[in-house]
């Protein structure tokens, strides 16, 4: 006869000090109803209304299986849909010019393996990034009006000779970013 295993009625808040969640968690959250929240970096927020949904969130995560309220494009495949991003349309513009600055970069010979468009946490704002022959360098998208910076891994190296100002190119501001870093012999 196969055995089963109860799991101890535990008081919610001490089931819940002692579920261990691994992977990137954007938020644990909680309500004044005693129940939880948990918004993982990817896939959808999971609630923990009782000691039961906190029981079947655990042995799911213990054991990968899909839960029901799984659906069927995403069941037993381990994976789940992202969650999307809420954005401030400022900050989507300047990393849409971000990754066209980054696009313009490469027929101008700076290969794909070499640049990208971040988001870059430290500086709080958009950036190109550049992996140069001496450091990383990273062109910041600053908001409109403000000179574009460049820093060299991490730290400020200079500015370019333009402001962000819809009258300016991205073109152009690749263009002034690849002279700036054949300037300081970066790039060959």
């Amino acid at each position: 006869m196969p055995r089963t295993k109860t799991t101890p009625a535990l008081p919610m808040p001490d089931l819940v000090s002692s579920l261990v969640i691994t992977g990137a968690v954007r938020q644990v959250e909680a309500h004044p109803d005693g129940s939880w929240t948990i918004t993982p970096a990817t896939g959808r927020p999971v609630r923990l209304t009782s000691q039961a949904d906190a029981v079947e969130y655990a042995q799911q995560a213990a054991t990968g299986a899909p839960r029901e309220t799984d659906t069927e494009e995403t069941a037993g495949c381990g994976c789940v849909p992202a969650a999307p991003v809420a954005m401030p349309a400022a900050r989507a513009a300047a990393l849409q010019q971000a990754r066209a600055i980054a696009d313009a970069l490469g027929p101008l010979g700076i290969p794909t393996a070499q640049r990208s468009a971040v988001y870059d946490e430290q500086a709080r704002r958009p950036a190109v990034r550049v992996a140069a022959t001496h450091g990383l360098y990273a062109l910041h998208i600053p908001p409109m009006g403000q000179p574009l910076t460049v820093t060299r891994d991490g730290r400020r190296n200079g500015a370019l000779g333009a402001r962000r100002v819809p009258a300016v190119s991205d073109d152009h501001l690749a263009l002034l970013f690849l002279a700036y870093l054949r300037d300081r012999g970066e790039l060959n």
